[in-house]
Parts: structure tokens; sequence; C-alpha cells
């Protein structure tokens, strides 16, 4: 399960929510069979989403990002629920690139250029929907464009994900911290000093550092407050349900087909990649609730 610490400064102008992902994005490194680039940026994501997530009100909210590039991953989809609970799907988790220049893993160009999309689903008759272009692939300078652009939100973001010589995650793990109306230029100033000189914070996880250093290491000369902790995880929320719904949905016509020429049914959840299986019987009993 992940580790999860939202803090606050004593002053009241700044917020952090730090997330140690590592067990987050190795299974889902594992459930989609990711190369090595797309494991770190498909867990950048997964990381993101699950920390903006986090700030839904209630359990019948949810968050859901698109990146959708023209690089070769494709589009890469992450929903969280209000505990940053989070499951996702790329279009093409075997897509890979050399290091870069760097030595780095190349997710900028894996990812490629696009648009940022977030549909947060409030319990309203409209989701909220908000679009950025993408400024540079690189995840975590995209999620702090869109939360300024589109929510007035001056932030800080950091992502990021370490690949072991096994090609395993040996660490993943990133923080939002946000400035709040009524920061002092003290308080906003220090953090700014803060950030260039702190190290990545997937460094931090693999070097045993709790996730109070690595507030500390952002707050540092800033007192702060920690306002609770949590244990987030890679949920998928797939069910036989579910996936009856989704085979009642698509018509008595194509329904009868699939009965008469397959005689049954295997639906692959996206998320998780789950089998369900139905019987002919089973399907006929589906073809008595679904409609011309």
């Amino acid at each position: 399960m992940g580790r999860m610490l939202k803090a606050i400064t004593v002053e009241g102008g700044t917020s952090i929510t730090v997330l140690d992902s590592t067990d987050i994005v190795a299974t889902a490194s594992e459930l989609h069979s990711t190369s090595p680039t797309a494991t770190a940026a498909f867990g950048r994501v997964l990381t993101a989403v699950s920390l903006l997530g986090s700030n839904l009100k209630t359990e019948k909210e949810s968050i859901t990002l698109r990146v959708m590039g023209d690089g070769p991953i494709g589009d890469i989809i992450v929903v969280s629920d209000n505990l940053g609970n989070v499951r996702g799907v790329c279009t093409n988790p075997r897509a890979d690139l050399p290091l870069n220049e760097k030595g780095k893993f190349d997710v900028s160009g894996l990812v490629g250029n696009g648009i940022l999309a977030v549909s947060k689903d409030l319990g309203l008759k409209e989701p909220y929907i908000g679009q950025v272009d993408l400024v540079s692939g690189e995840i975590a300078e995209d999620i702090a464009y869109y939360l300024l652009s589109s929510e007035q939100q001056p932030s800080a973001c950091a992502l990021g994900v370490r690949i072991g010589k096994d090609l395993a995650v040996e660490s993943a793990a990133g923080y939002i911290a946000r400035i709040l109306p009524g920061a002092t230029d003290y308080e906003i100033d220090t953090i700014e000093e803060n950030l260039k000189t702190i190290i990545p914070v997937s460094s931090m996880v693999k070097s045993d550092y709790e996730l109070t250093d690595i507030v500390k290491a952002v707050f540092n000369n800033l007192e702060f407050a920690v306002l609770e902790e949590s244990n987030p995880n890679y949920l998928c929320t797939c069910s036989k349900t579910r996936m009856e719904k989704a085979l009642i949905s698509i018509g008595k016509k194509e329904l009868n087909e699939i009965i008469n020429v397959d005689e049954k049914a295997e639906i692959v959840c996206r998320f998780c990649n789950r089998v369900y299986s139905f019987s002919k019987v089973e399907l006929e009993k589906l073809l008595e609730s679904a409609v011309s």
C-alpha cells in the first residue's frame, strides 16, 4: 500500500500532500507489463492523480486525468477516489525509448505533445472539466501548469519513479505543495529557495526518508503541523455486476449475435486485466434486460 501524509505550515499559507507510491506503481507495472520508460511515465501519473484525488471531499466524488500525447505510449488514463486509491491504463504499456542525453528515462519523448485533461465527478449533474496543453510531457510540470491555469492554484509538484537494474520499481513518490490565500512573502520565498536544492523525491524514499522528512525539506525554516496520514492503494472497482451492465448496454441485437455466434463472452477489465466469463445461459438471462 502507499503512504500519504498531509501537512500545513503553522502560518496557514501553504499546504503539502506527500505520497510514497512505490507499491502502487509496482502493482500497476506488474498488472500492465509496462516497459521501464512506460513505468516511469505511468507511475508519475498514478502518483499525481492519487495526490489530486485525496483532496476530494466525499466518497461519491472521483477524478479522472487523461494525458493524451502523440508519443509512443499513447493515452494514459488514471482515476482516483477521494482517498487517493487509483487505477489506470495506458494505450501502449510496452512502448519504450532509450535513455535521454541526461541518462534519464525519456518520459517526455514517450508522452509527446498533446493535452492534459481533468474530469471531476463531484456528484453534480455535469462533471467539472479542465484541459491544458502539455508544457513538457514530464508530468510534474504539466500538473503544476494545470493547477495554475485551470484552478488558479499556484503550486509546486514533484514526481519520480526509480527503476532498478532488474527493471523492478525501487521507489516512487511525489508531492504537491499549494500556495493558499493569505500566504506571506516569507513563506513563498522560503519554499522557492528550498526547492532549488531539494533532491529528487524518489531518491528520498529510496534513502528511507520518512514522509515528514520530505515535508521538512520543502518547508525548511518553516514550522508545520501534520494534518493526517493514510494508505492509498492501486484499487480496481471492477465486478461481474458492472460487466453485466456493460453487456446489457450494447443492446438486444448485438447481444443476440454474441449468443448465436460465440455462445459465450469474455470481458477483460482494462484497469486490472481480470477476465469475466459469461456462459450462454447467463447471456440469455441478460438479454431479457437489454433494450432494442
